[in-house]
């Protein structure tokens, strides 16, 4: 057997062969359809979750609202010492709070024993009111009160930060309302 005429001795046969034609390179852009969607996903996370924080934000403008006045009412105590007017401005404070948190209907007429039973049911497994700091809110409308006025405003803070709100009170009214003024 003779080798063909065209091949030499000692050459490589493939230095022939023309080099391989390479497609271009993927490009950045247009992305595939996977990266649309997982771009859409992001979008609508962070849309709802800023609408979910605003909605959060203006539902609970009143507990702001409520927490700059009851420390401008404790200021007001440190200048007075009057016993008896801080404990009817802190039961007026709640009283507002209350009134925009739930329905009037529910809040409005309450006073004494049921007024602090109100306070603590709103407030997760607390007694502060009906037998704590907070049972001298109960004596609003006596003549003379001795209070502990450190545990009182620490039993309002923690109420009008933590009461819990029913679910059926309608947002936007609540926002707009605000604290009614004392």
């Amino acid at each position: 057997m003779t080798p063909p005429q065209q091949m030499q001795q000692g050459t490589n046969p493939l230095d022939s062969l023309e080099p391989n034609i390479l497609p271009d390179p993927i490009g950045f852009w247009p992305p595939a359809i996977g990266w649309w969607v997982l771009a859409l996903l992001i979008v609508l996370v962070i849309t709802g979750t800023g609408i979910a924080f605003w909605r959060w934000y203006k539902r609970n403008a009143y507990r702001r609202e409520a927490l700059k006045k009851l420390d401008a009412i404790q200021q007001g105590f440190e200048h007075h010492q009057d016993q008896l007017k801080l404990v009817k401005q802190y039961n007026h404070l709640l009283k507002a709070v209350a009134l925009s948190a739930f329905p009037r209907e529910q809040v409005a007429a309450l006073n004494s024993a049921a007024w602090l039973k109100f306070l603590d049911k709103n407030l997760k497994q607390s007694t502060t009111f009906r037998k704590g700091a907070g049972k001298a809110l109960g004596q609003v409308y006596s003549t003379a009160v001795s209070v502990d006025s450190e545990k009182l405003h620490n039993s309002v803070k923690l109420w009008v930060r933590k009461h819990k709100t029913p679910k059926s009170k309608n947002i936007r009214s609540t926002a707009k309302e605000g604290l009614p003024h004392a």
